[in-house]
């Protein structure tokens, strides 16, 4: 069943991405047309800012946003 009117967020996720690789959108998925909307990142940071994060309420997902 398909919403119209809620977004939808696919993640392709990973059991053990190389430490010092980085997670981002795939360079054939991005164009001047579809820019990303979300920032690429290297894993360790990405590791360190998930895990560290404070529980405030807000989804660390939505701070990796571009802000379109």
């Amino acid at each position: 069943m398909v919403n119209c009117s809620k977004e939808r967020m696919s993640f392709a996720t990973f059991l053990f991405p190389k430490y010092d690789g980085e997670l981002g959108p795939a360079s054939s998925l991005v164009d001047e047309k579809t820019q990303a909307q979300y920032k690429t990142t290297g894993v360790k940071d990405h590791l360190k800012g998930f895990f560290g994060r404070k529980l405030d309420g807000k989804s660390y997902v939505d701070s990796k946003r571009t802000n379109l």
